[in-house]
């Protein structure tokens, strides 16, 4: 069986990671978070961790190659059959691009979750959780980054009728409410 690929897209403070876990645990998807791969590519001090970490540390998104090098090679290597992007493909050439190395490994994209979430409720959000990168002006820059940036590719998989839209302003467990009753309804989830 080829791998199944699950995509969650959605604003800074929208609750992927959360419902990343909630997938998980009903579905079977592994999460891949690509916040997660980067800081852990920082940590390590190379060479490519000191660019990513200089990026971040301003609010911007890391290139596409440099986010594409990482995901496919931990994509590639991963044991397991069912897997949950988040926070990737960003742009919409990320987008192309990933969906060139799904089909060129014979992976199959299931859908894109989309969480949508107003700039105010992200902003307050952000500032909750008090990250060192949730400082207001790189918050700024990052929901800058997603309404120029990443919308382009969440209308590229809208026009491909692979979205899956949510409402992401309501409680934890009605979002995942809303999430299981729509992937529910894709047939070989």
């Amino acid at each position: 069986m080829s791998k199944k690929i699950l995509i969650m897209l959605g604003p800074a403070g929208s609750g992927k990671s959360t419902q990343d876990k909630l997938i998980e645990n009903e579905f079977g998807y592994k999460p891949f978070i690509m916040g997660d791969i980067l800081r852990e590519e920082v940590k390590k001090g190379t060479t490519l961790g000191k660019r990513i970490h200089a990026l971040i540390k301003d609010g911007h998104l890391v290139t596409l190659e440099m986010a594409s090098d990482l995901i496919f090679d931990k994509v590639k290597k991963s044991k397991a059959k069912k897997i949950i992007m988040d926070g990737f493909p960003r742009e919409y050439y990320q987008s192309i691009v990933f969906d060139y190395f799904i089909k060129t490994n014979n992976y199959k994209l299931m859908g894109v979750i989309h969480l949508n979430l107003s700039r105010n409720e992200s902003i307050k959000r952000l500032l909750l959780r008090k990250r060192n990168d949730d400082e207001l002006k790189a918050i700024n820059q990052r929901l800058d980054d997603y309404q120029g940036i990443t919308i382009k590719a969440i209308d590229r998989y809208k026009k491909e009728n692979k979205i899956i839209e949510v409402n992401g302003e309501q409680k934890i467990d009605c979002v995942f409410k809303e999430i299981k009753t729509k992937l529910n309804k894709i047939k070989g989830i």
